[in-house]
């Protein structure tokens, strides 16, 4: 997976069922995000794309890279993803020492309905 185009329908498939709190298809939440990053190029529009993928379906990090997916986005992708037991403050630390998982992160509260 080398292209947005690849991610998004990889995501498509990923959050297959999986719906909002309104009900709403869940790849249109990623889909906001990710157009809520577009400036700032594709890879950061892959990450955006794959911000919940990890923490809520059952791909794992190994799996995307292993799909060709690039290691700078799979690395904002685990900066941006929950870890049971890992402190809030532990993860704000996370996500604000990269700039992109900040911009992913900003894009993803901005989307919050």
């Amino acid at each position: 997976m080398r292209t947005v185009g690849e991610v998004d329908a990889f995501v498509a498939v990923a959050h297959a069922g999986q719906v909002d709190k309104a009900g709403v298809p869940y790849v249109e939440h990623v889909r906001a995000v990710a157009a809520g990053v577009a400036p700032f190029g594709p890879e950061l529009r892959m990450a955006a794309l794959l911000h919940d993928v990890i923490e809520d379906t059952g791909w794992t990090a190994g799996q995307l890279r292993a799909l060709g997916v690039p290691d700078r986005v799979v690395g904002v992708v685990e900066a941006v993803t929950n870890q049971p037991g890992v402190p809030y403050a532990e993860k704000i630390r996370r996500i604000t020492s990269s700039r992109e998982a900040t911009l992913v992160k900003i894009a993803d509260f901005t989307d919050c309905p």
